[in-house]
C-alpha cells in the first residue's frame, strides 16, 4: 500500500489531485516523506498538483498534512507575490490562487504584514470574495485590526465593494467581541446607507431561526451569533419605532420577536399592528432581562 501510494505521489505524468491524494494518504500512515513536495507547490506562483479557484478545495486537506511545517516560509513567498509590482495585471486563475493561498497561510505572517496585504488586495482587486477571503484571514489573526480596515471602507459606492459593508463585513463585526466591534456595529444602526441598515437587523431577526425558516428574508445580512443578539436590544427596538425604512421596521418586528419571543410566531402586518402594545412589552421584557450578563452592553 505505501510504496503504491510513493509511486503515485511521485510520477508527475499522474493528475495532480491523484498525486496530492496519495501524499495525504500517506501522511495519514505515518509517512511524511513528500511533505517538501507539498511546499514547493504552495510556494510556486501556480501550483501543478491543484487548480486553486476557490477554497475549501481538495488543496486544503493538503495543507493541513503540513501540520505548521514551513508555512512561515509559504505564507512569506506567497506574500512576495502579492507584492510584486504587476501582481493584479496577471489572469484570474493566477491571481485567485495566490490570494486564497494566503488568506489560508495568513496566520503564519504578523498581524502588520498581513493588514498590509489584506489592504492591498481590497484596493486592488476587482473581485470581493478575493477580498473577503483576506478579511477571514485577517479576522481569525486579529480582530481589532479588521474592524478598523472595516470602518475606513467606503459605503454606498458600487466600485468601491459597496457589498463588504452590506453583508460580509457585518458577519465579521458582529461576531467579533471587541470595544471596537461593539462601537461601530452600534453605529450601523444609524448608517445613512439603508442596506447596511437592513443587513444589520436581517442578522438580529435571522439569528434565532433554522436555515429553513430564514428563508423568507432577505439575502442580504447573515445570522448573527444568538448571544449577542439581546445585546443590541435597545437599538433594534429603536429601529423599529424610529426608522424611516419599511424593510427595517419589518426586519426590527421580527429580530425583537426571535430575541423576546413576544410575540410568538406572529407574522408582521403594519398597517394592522398593535405597535404600542409591542413595544409595551419588549419595553418590559428588555427591563427585566437586561442585567443579564450576557446582555449587558460594555
Amino acid at each position: 500500500m505505501q510504496s503504491a501510494l510513493l509511486k503515485v505521489a511521485r510520477d508527475e505524468k499522474i493528475e495532480g489531485a491523484l498525486r496530492s491524494n496519495a501524499i495525504v494518504a500517506l501522511s495519514r500512515i505515518g509517512d511524511q516523506s513528500q511533505r517538501e513536495l507539498l511546499v514547493s507547490e504552495f510556494m510556486k506562483p501556480q501550483p501543478t498538483l491543484w487548480k486553486i479557484d476557490e477554497l475549501g478545495s481538495p488543496w486544503s486537506e493538503a495543507q493541513k498534512t503540513l501540520n505548521g511545517y514551513k508555512t512561515k516560509e509559504i505564507a512569506a513567498q506567497l506574500l512576495r507575490f502579492l507584492n510584486a509590482p504587476n501582481f493584479f495585471k496577471q489572469g484570474y486563475y493566477e491571481k485567485r490562487s495566490v490570494i486564497y493561498r494566503l488568506s489560508s497561510f495568513g496566520g503564519a505572517l504578523s498581524s502588520t504584514q498581513l493588514t498590509a496585504a489584506t489592504k492591498r488586495v481590497i484596493k486592488y482587486s476587482k473581485d470581493d470574495q478575493e477580498s473577503e477571503a483576506m478579511l477571514h484571514a485577517l479576522s481569525r489573526k486579529t480582530p481589532h485590526d479588521t474592524v478598523r480596515l472595516i470602518e475606513e471602507l467606503p459605503t454606498g459606492n458600487p466600485k468601491d465593494h459597496d457589498t463588504l459593508r452590506t453583508d460580509f463585513i457585518i458577519y465579521v463585526v458582529s461576531r467579533t467581541d471587541t470595544r471596537r466591534a461593539r462601537k461601530f456595529t452600534k453605529r450601523l444602526f444609524r448608517s445613512s446607507d439603508e442596506r447596511e441598515r437592513v443587513a444589520i437587523i436581517a442578522g438580529f431577526a435571522k439569528s434565532a431561526l433554522s436555515p429553513i425558516d430564514r428563508s423568507p428574508f432577505p439575502e442580504l445580512g447573515l445570522p448573527i451569533r444568538p448571544d449577542l443578539s439581546a445585546r443590541y436590544f435597545p437599538q433594534i427596538l429603536q429601529a423599529f419605532q424610529t426608522d424611516t425604512s419599511r424593510e427595517v421596521r419589518t426586519l426590527a418586528f421580527y429580530a425583537l420577536s426571535n430575541i423576546s419571543d413576544i410575540p410568538h410566531n406572529t407574522d408582521y402586518d403594519e398597517k394592522n399592528a398593535d405597535d404600542k402594545t409591542y413595544v409595551a412589552q419588549w419595553q418590559a421584557w428588555w427591563k427585566a432581562h437586561k442585567a443579564h450578563q450576557s446582555y449587558k452592553s460594555k
